[in-house]
């Protein structure tokens, strides 16, 4: 078993090569295309730099993201780093390969996750979430069904136990009924030990996640030396309108007390998103309400939290609540989008300690003021190297007003 895992561990640090081999060795005929952009952004006191790379043969791709950056610079999504020299980090922000056809799509590496109809905020995987190291797969258009499976490798922590292992096995399957509605059930659950591998019990393809941690065998030993399992599952529906737009709902449930007598003690933790995209003739409005309840995310097990380096990867933080607005504009000769985010946030955050039993607390208590995040971006046309221009406000927690000024740079090899 040690060697199985060996061999597994190698052939992941390995995968970039893999890739690239079977990129090679596909049939000449295939058509191998090379895209390459520096697409550097600059404001009045920081920078971003992204270079992309995507190597694709048919069916087969490979896509790059190196990003230099002052670690000041505003950003839509969270952006995982630890080091840096004189505020300026290099990292590796995407890095996957890709198998896909019409009907599936397999991927192994970093890169953003979307599932799900929420279009900003979403209760798993919202817009403003990092990259994430994983193995996914999906399939679609099968007897209206579409499938997803998600398995993901967070990062580790250490207490005087030893090294705490973080895994995140998610699956969503939604049923599209023909009438533009949209049906999908969600599951998910959190797993932290010490050292803790992949459980292969979790890998199944359809038994429920809370029924495997049931019967998983773990007996209770020391309360930090033990596996830990945050388990959640979700419901969402979405409501399409011929040439209006859309409606839909996201919602999760973390805890929920079945007997009567817990209810007394313990409060129902759950977070939704309600949303409504409207199509305009030159583009589109989005609106979007999220309620993230009391204690929502966390859990009294062992680093069993669900976050990432202490980043949301769902809604912003438990015990808080906002409206977010999107409008995008098409135009002839420019393209904008403008975001504006209200939110209200309480005295809990990602690291809060699980200490729900017999300590309700209200659903609307907050004792932050109300916050705003502006971002606003204008994409030109016509020009060779200029690309757009933009105006961020307080974006995800940078207190400050940002000017920028963004650029491309783009080449295209085909053989």
């Amino acid at each position: 078993m040690n060697e199985l895992s060996s061999s597994l561990k190698q052939f992941l640090s390995n995968w970039r090569v893999v890739a690239l081999l079977l990129l090679l060795f596909l049939p000449l005929e295939s058509r191998l295309q090379l895209k390459t952009q520096l697409l550097p952004e600059i404001s009045q006191r920081s920078f971003w730099a992204p270079l992309r790379v995507s190597l694709s043969r048919e069916n087969i791709g490979f896509r790059q993201q190196f990003v230099l950056f002052q670690i000041n610079h505003p950003n839509s999504v969270y952006i995982i780093q630890e080091y840096n020299r004189s505020n300026i980090s290099l990292v590796s922000e995407v890095s996957i390969f890709e198998y896909k056809t019409d009907i599936m799509k397999v991927e192994i590496g970093r890169d953003y996750i979307h599932s799900g109809p929420s279009i900003i905020n979403s209760t798993l995987f919202s817009s403003w979430s990092p990259s994430f190291d994983h193995i996914g797969f999906k399939m679609s258009r099968f007897l209206g069904f579409d499938y997803e499976y998600q398995l993901l490798r967070l990062d580790n922590r250490e207490n005087e136990y030893g090294s705490f292992h973080r895994w995140l096995y998610y699956r969503r399957l939604s049923y599209d009924t023909g009438r533009g509605v949209i049906v999908g059930l969600k599951d998910a659950v959190l797993a932290t030990g010490i050292k803790r591998g992949v459980d292969f019990y979790y890998l199944t393809p359809a038994a429920i996640f809370e029924l495997e941690q049931l019967h998983s065998h773990i007996g209770a030993k020391e309360g930090a030396r033990t596996n830990n399992d945050n388990h959640i599952i979700g419901f969402d529906i979405e409501f399409n309108f011929k040439k209006w737009g859309s409606l839909y709902f996201d919602g999760i449930i973390d805890e929920f007390q079945i007997d009567a007598a817990d209810r007394k003690d313990v409060q129902d933790v759950f977070g939704i998103n309600l949303g409504v995209k409207k199509t305009l003739p030159h583009g589109s409005l989005v609106m979007e309400y999220f309620l993230a309840s009391p204690w929502l995310y966390t859990n009294g097990g062992q680093f069993a939290n669900v976050e990432y380096y202490n980043y949301p990867i769902g809604l912003r933080t438990p015990q808080s609540h906002g409206l977010s607005l999107m409008h995008a504009f098409e135009g002839e000769k420019w393209n904008s989008d403008l975001q504006l985010s209200l939110y209200q946030k309480g005295e809990q955050n990602l690291n809060t300690v699980w200490d729900a039993d017999g300590n309700k607390i209200p659903l609307y208590d907050y004792s932050d003021e109300v916050e705003v995040e502006v971002d606003a971006k204008i994409d030109l046309k016509g020009y060779r190297y200029l690309d757009h221009v933009r105006v961020c406000y307080n974006l995800l927690d940078q207190d400050d007003l940002f000017f920028m000024v963004g650029f491309k740079f783009s080449s295209i090899i085909n053989e």
